[in-house]
């Protein structure tokens, strides 16, 4: 979601400097604004993400650079309290936005097909006629003003009875501006602005670009009429006489005659002149201005890129087979300490994910574990995680997580995909008794606190967003805070290990619920993923 607001805010400035743009060049050519206007509506299809991310592929980092010597590690415990930290999940409101799009979509293009149809039957319903034109001309029923329908195959119809309408001198200026939309592929740009309203239906600037679109291109075409020697008075009665006698084109991409405001557009061409060309001072501005936008982000990533946090120095081994536990420590700096980890697990570590939210990838990723070593020479300083408190843990563990990203992008080749998927999760929420714990007291200056062994679990200092995250580990499927609590709680907690029904004591459930008043719910939502579309075994070293 926060990613489709940056999109929507930066392509709203950039069409507002477009705007700007225009007002400036007001007294030159409409055809100069017209795309300029285009430009603005296209931008919303090229999000400045990706421009970044161009910047991050073109960014130069060093390789992470291999060591055999090994860092003294400070325990943290085992891997099952570092996957308690992650991103929480987001919340249903994000599938009801979604279908509010998708009906908003669906309307508008239904809307459009309804006038696509209209406008096909016309032309196959027509008549084909003689005409000193470049492209096939058709004379048809309806009462439609004339206008090029298609995109690649554009034919010019015209509606039955025209040449009794309009004098021979008036029919050749209205052939000669639909024959200038057909040469500047107005159809084909409208088609596109037409996907943009589709998709950004909800946005009140994507309509207005329509409208100035619309309008600075009938205007082009007034331009090259009049400069192709045609008299703008017969020109201008012979639109007259059209709008007496024809409705306007129903479709934005089948470019008529009689579109944009009309009472400016005689008098514009009456006025016997287009607009002035563009000065050497006006076209470095606009030149400059759209350089500087299109690489103010690939920049931007660059710089992103060359400052991406990374390990200094790594060693990875495959780990010696027969090896009962797995260890995952965090190095003094910054750095990471694992023995006999397989893939699979760093890749959750790295992406803060759960074991279901990680999709394909090969099979040796489950069973290949490795030990690995790696260092940050201008590190954190002394890392001890236990005695941090809540925000600079979050700090630090994000950091050693992008590091992780970039260990598995640079040494196992990892390419994976964002998504978000509807699955199966669980609610945290306060049970119909209300809760039986009471946060503590503001001031409280003791160390965060979790341990998490077999049937039990101890926390000191943890608010609920992270016992959600704690959950999800112990059960293996998401599991998002929708408590609405603040604070800081302090509980232990005894239960019976899921896979061992025989033990004496409740179910991590019925436990939640009798000592803390808190219940989880089964139900379905929105989950991020990331999906394995690469990775490679590394080289040993």
């Amino acid at each position: 979601m926060n990613a489709v607001l940056n999109h929507l805010w930066q392509s709203t400035v950039f069409a507002v400097g477009v705007a700007g743009l225009c007002w400036v060049l007001r007294g030159n050519r409409a055809r100069t604004r017209y795309w300029l206007w285009l430009a603005a509506s296209l931008k919303f299809l090229v999000p400045f993400s990706l421009l970044m991310g161009v910047g991050r592929e073109l960014a130069v980092r060093p390789a992470i650079g291999v060591t055999t010597s090994r860092p003294v590690a400070i325990a943290v415990g085992p891997l099952s309290d570092v996957f308690l930290f992650g991103p929480p999940v987001e919340s249903g409101f994000a599938g009801w936005v979604g279908l509010a799009w998708l009906a908003g979509f669906v309307f508008v293009v239904w809307g459009w097909g309804r006038s696509w149809l209209e406008m096909a039957r016309a032309r196959r319903s027509g008549v084909a006629v003689e005409l000193d034109a470049p492209i096939p001309a058709v004379e048809t029923s309806a009462m439609v003003e004339p206008g090029v329908f298609g995109i690649f195959r554009p034919v010019l119809l015209l509606p039955r009875g025209i040449a009794g309408v309009l004098t021979d001198e008036q029919m050749k200026a209205i052939v000669a501006h639909e024959l200038c939309h057909v040469r500047s592929r107005d159809n084909l740009a409208a088609l596109l602005h037409m996907l943009v309203e589709a998709v950004f239906w909800f946005h009140p600037l994507v309509w207005f670009l329509g409208a100035r679109l619309v309008e600075e291109r009938e205007r082009a075409c007034d331009e090259e009429v009049v400069g192709l020697g045609n008299r703008p008075e017969a020109y201008a009665e012979g639109i007259l006489q059209v709008c007496r006698f024809y409705l306007q084109s129903p479709l934005p991409c089948a470019s008529g005659v009689t579109g944009a405001d009309l009472k400016q557009r005689v008098l514009a061409i009456m006025a016997r002149g287009g607009g002035r060309r563009m000065t050497l001072s006006r076209r470095v501005l606009v030149a400059g201005t759209f350089v500087l936008a299109m690489a103010l982000p690939v920049f931007v990533g660059v710089v992103h890129g060359q400052g991406a946090l990374a390990f200094d120095v790594a060693s990875i081994r495959p780990s010696e087979p027969g090896q009962p536990n797995s260890r995952f420590n965090i190095a003094p700096g910054g750095g990471i300490n694992v023995s006999n980890v397989p893939v699979r697990r760093l890749i959750e570590f790295a992406y803060g994910l759960r074991e279901r939210q990680i999709i394909g990838g090969p099979a040796w990723i489950e069973t290949a574990a490795y030990d690995i070593i790696a260092r940050v020479d201008k590190g954190d300083g002394p890392v001890d995680l236990r005695n941090m408190s809540n925000s600079d843990r979050d700090t630090i563990e994000q950091k050693i997580q992008r590091r992780t990203q970039a260990l598995l992008e640079d040494r196992f080749r990892l390419v994976v995909k964002r998504e978000t998927r509807e699955m199966p999760l669980m609610a945290l929420t306060v049970s119909k008794g209300g809760l039986k714990i009471k946060p503590n007291p503001p001031g409280d200056t003791r160390p965060p606190e979790t341990q998490m062994r077999r049937g039990l679990l101890r926390v000191q200092r943890v608010p609920m967003m992270r016992l959600a995250q704690g959950l999800s580990m112990l059960l293996q499927q998401t599991v998002v805070d929708e408590t609405g609590l603040a604070g800081e709680y302090d509980f232990e907690l005894a239960f019976s290990p899921e896979n061992n029904p025989d033990a004496d004591g409740p179910s991590i459930f019925t436990a939640l619920q009798d000592k803390l008043g808190l219940k989880l719910e089964s139900k379905k939502g929105p989950v991020p993923v990331i999906v394995i579309e690469r990775v490679e075994r590394p080289s040993e070293n």
